[in-house]
């Protein structure tokens, strides 16, 4: 698998006099004094399938593209520069190229997750899944999984590192076995692959950055 570098990159706003702040649960805080900072972090990765024999549905010729990415932004007090708060964003994908009409996975099945500090955010995403099986037989080719994260300083600590993790299953269709994976997926049966990926690791300072 040729794994494509993950992206770090930083973009500033600053509030406009009038903007609302990040929303909390329970309500809604102007604060036109505070700043506002974003943080990305993003990877994307192709899981080539090399499948054998056929003798019912074919897969995806154009193998299957995973994506994991995650932005957060922070807000900072306007005067003491400190942060009050961050809301995350974050998503899983898993697209397999169809080549000719009629090609699909038998079942796909992916799981986005966030991680601040190494803590596992609750409540999670539901999984993205979908299946070529009776009764809906339909292609399953597209499938994604996405949540959001919401921290408040005065509660817990919100500063620190950032992280979006993604798990998911590959299943083929009936008659195909892989004869190859790359190294971040793992075999649970010749025609089905466990495999898990995520965003670099990116950090949410504590004070504004200058």
């Amino acid at each position: 698998m040729s794994l494509v570098a993950a992206v770090l990159a930083l973009t500033f706003a600053a509030a406009p006099a009038g903007a609302t702040a990040i929303t909390a649960p329970g309500g809604v805080v102007a604060v036109p004094s505070h700043k506002f900072k974003t943080f990305k972090s993003s990877s994307t990765a192709r899981v080539g399938i090399r499948p054998a024999l056929s003798t019912l549905d074919d897969p995806p010729s154009g193998g299957c593209q995973e994506d994991v990415n995650a932005s957060t932004t922070g807000e900072y007090d306007g005067t003491t520069l400190a942060l009050i708060a961050t809301e995350t964003s974050y998503a899983g994908t898993l697209i397999c190229e169809v080549g000719t009409p009629g090609q699909t996975m038998r079942y796909l099945w992916i799981q986005s997750s966030m991680f601040i500090n190494g803590g596992l955010r609750e409540p999670q995403p539901g999984p993205g899944e979908c299946s070529h099986e009776v009764p809906t037989d339909a292609p399953c080719t597209e499938i994604d999984s996405v949540g959001s994260a919401f921290c408040l300083a005065a509660s817990e600590r919100c500063d620190g590192f950032y992280a979006a993790t993604i798990e998911y299953d590959m299943l083929l269709p009936d008659g195909w076995v892989y004869t190859g994976w790359p190294s971040n997926c793992q075999q649970i049966g010749p025609p089905e692959l466990a495999c898990h990926a995520g965003t670099e690791t990116y950090t949410i300072p504590p004070v504004y950055p200058a």
